[in-house]
Formats: C-alpha cells, structure tokens, sequence
C-alpha cells in the first residue's frame, strides 16, 4: 500500500523499489541495491552488521541499557561469521591473500609465516589474514569495548593464521586489551585520531605499524605541504624503531594534479632517510 502510495506521488519522477537497501554498499549494473554482506579481505564486519540492525544510536546506548540483547547479537554475528568462513573453507572457495591483494585496508599480504600465494595446496583459513576492526563501537569506552565487542573478535580471529587490525578508528586507548586478547595479531591500522607515540611503545618491533596518512591535506584543489610533512615527520619521531608500513587511502581526488603524489613519496623518503 505505501509502495502505490508513493508511486502515485512521484513514479512519474523517481522509480519505487522495495528493499532493505543500504547505500554503504550497491552494486552496479543490475541496479540492486543493499548491504551485500561484504566479506572481502576477510573482514569480520561483527559491529559494522550490529549497528545495521539497531542504528548507530542503539550500539551506544544499549551496552547501558540492555547489556544482554548486545550480547545475544555479538554472539549472533560471531556464529553467522564462522558459518560463512567455515563455508567458504569446505567449498574450496578461498584465495590465498599473501600476494599482491591487500591483507585488509592495508598494503600487500606477504608474509613469511603463511603460505606463498602460488603454492598449490589446499587453502584453509589457517593459511590466511583475516581483517578484525570495529569503528563503530570507538566511542565507547575501552572497558565496554572489551566487554561487548573485543571477545567476539579475539574468537574469530583464531579461525585465521594472521590478523590485520583496525581501519580509521582510534586504536591507542585500547590497543594494550585488542593485543593480549588476539594472539595471532601482525599489523595494526594507525589513522590519524590514533595518538602515534603511544601507538608505537605498544607495538614496538612485535608488529607493524601500519600508518594511514590523512588524506585531506593532500587531496582538492590545494594541498596543505606543511601539514603532509608535519604528518609524517610526527610518525617518523614516534615510530622510527618500529616495522613501519605507510599507505595513503581515501585520497578520492588530486584534482588532475597527479605529480603531487610522487611529490609526497619523495618528501616522506627523505623523512623516513633521516
């Protein structure tokens, strides 16, 4: 009935589809549009389904006001996330992700202590990074996080042989809990809201830094230099002893001036040279 009521209003504008559509994810050409359930590098996507399911409002409220139903769904999401990757194990579906594909939001996935992308053997989870992060759930505290959310990624995580984690959240304020709970921990995201210093004394040389620039300063029209070497002689003053990785992400425009990047990579190795 509301379908025909809106169609009566504007069908001869717009088109009126039925659907759970989420617009964080669509894909193009048959036109239908939704959250797809996007598993890609691995990602656990435990909080980022969660808040889908009770708004971003309730993932903040309800570790206050109904702790048991948070729970109930954590631990939904976990057997749905073990379902499908277990899936995915027993139909011979899964790629090696120690090549040139990115181990999560991060740079390539070689490693040492997985297997080699062209070996020819049967690929278990074990062989793989998985991706493990939750940047919906950075506003609340790091006890909350480690009651509600950080247990049921540490219990993924040991389906896989290595975890990537984090992606633009802050990480230093509950870094030392995500590091004793993930025992397979390798390389931790380190955006910009992330305090670089205390990020760097947790991780030492155990695990990489995986340092995400901020994309604004070098992206439209006019670049901010002084901000992008700022940027990055803040990371170097903090993370020198560490396993540093640098890649910047989000960069969705240069405006046409693509000569600014070789520029920034030039700049960050007489940095990273010092």
């Amino acid at each position: 009935m509301f379908k025909g009521m809106l169609e009566d209003v504007m069908a001869d504008i717009l088109p009126v589809k039925v659907g759970g559509y989420d617009p964080f994810i669509y894909e193009f050409g048959d036109e239908e549009f939704g959250d797809s359930g996007f598993n890609g590098n691995y990602f656990f996507g435990l909080t980022w389904q969660v808040y889908r399911f009770i708004g971003n409002d309730g993932l903040l409220y309800w570790p206050y006001d109904a702790p048991e139903a948070i729970h109930k769904l954590m631990a939904y999401m976990l057997e749905d996330r073990i379902a499908l990757f277990d899936y995915l194990e027993t139909e011979g579906l899964l790629a090696l992700n120690t090549d040139s594909q990115m181990a999560g939001p991060r740079s390539y996935g070689y490693v040492s202590d997985l297997p080699e992308a062209d070996c020819h053997q049967k690929v278990t989870l074990k062989n793989l990074w998985g991706w493990a992060e939750s940047q919906e759930s950075e506003c609340i505290s790091p006890a909350m996080y480690n009651e509600f959310v950080l247990p049921y990624l540490a219990k993924l995580s040991e389906k896989f042989g290595l975890v990537y984690y984090g992606c633009c959240e802050r990480v230093d304020d509950r870094l030392d809990l995500i590091i004793e709970a993930i025992e397979n921990l390798r390389s931790v995201s380190v955006s910009g809201w992330s305090d670089f210093a205390k990020t760097a004394e947790m991780l030492e040389d155990k695990y990489v830094f995986s340092r995400k620039p901020t994309p604004a300063y070098i992206s439209g029209a006019n670049p901010d230099w002084e901000l992008l070497e700022a940027d990055m002689k803040k990371t170097y003053a903090a993370a020198k002893d560490c396993n540093v990785e640098i890649l910047f992400r989000d960069v969705y425009t240069v405006n046409g001036d693509r000569a600014r990047l070789r520029k920034w990579v030039d700049m960050t190795k007489s940095i990273f040279q010092m």
